[in-house]
């Protein structure tokens, strides 16, 4: 390792070459539901062809699926269209709602305190109830917003703030579910300042004891 000295070591990372964890791997340690029932319902009933073979192809599928999705998105910010192609059902309603006008995509945050990366969506302005925000946008094609969901979102938007992007603004997160069955095609749950907050502190604590119990991360998982 190099140690180079810097005036801000809560931004830059204190050594080149530390293998930082990304963030959706930290959190595959953390079940919040206490079991893994959920998980093998689903194994059990996507599974193609009813063998374990076939509940990884599903996976697959499903994270090919989550993929052209978020490059749908992406190539209709980047080529406005008023019927967007390819991109999920709800999308154009979302936009309509929200009215997002994109700051940057796909950009990659690393945590120097943590030691811990991830990539965010999306990070836009947006109309929340009569206020202009900035948001921190994740795309997910689940069918519901789940508590990993946020605490991933909340990563990002903390550092984001942290980062002063934009100053004196008020930093929200959003995670946006397309694979929701409603009318209006899409959930969105908004992370407000002190909610992200609290689980930028979730997954500090997290990390604090993965380390402490020595846990060695997969290459895949950094």
């Amino acid at each position: 390792k190099i140690g180079i000295d810097c005036e801000d070591e809560d931004i830059f990372s204190p050594a080149i070459g530390q293998l930082k964890p990304r963030i959706s791997s930290l959190l595959s340690y953390l079940n919040p539901t206490g079991n893994v029932d959920g998980l093998i319902y689903w194994a059990f009933a996507n599974s193609i062809d009813g063998t374990f073979d076939g509940y990884k192809e599903a996976l697959n599928n499903t994270a090919e699926a989550g993929t052209d999705v978020h490059k749908a998105i992406e190539n209709y910010f980047n080529y406005p269209t008023p019927l967007p192609p390819d991109v999920p059902e709800g999308f154009y309603n979302f936009v309509k709602k929200y009215n997002p006008e994109v700051v940057a995509m796909e950009e990659r945050i690393v945590d120097g305190h943590l030691g811990i990366t991830g990539q965010y969506d999306c990070l836009a302005w947006v109309d929340i109830k009569g206020r202009r925000v900035l948001a921190c946008i994740d795309w997910k094609t689940s069918k519901r917003v789940s508590i990993k969901h946020k605490l991933q979102c909340s990563f990002y938007t903390h550092n984001i703030s942290h980062l002063g992007i934009v100053s004196d603004s008020e930093t929200v997160g959003m995670v946006v579910a397309f694979g929701v069955d409603n009318k209006q095609g899409y959930s969105c749950s908004i992370i407000e300042e002190a909610d992200w907050k609290n689980n930028y502190q979730v997954i500090s604590h997290l990390k604090s004891l993965l380390d402490l119990l020595g846990i060695k991360y997969k290459d895949s998982e950094v």
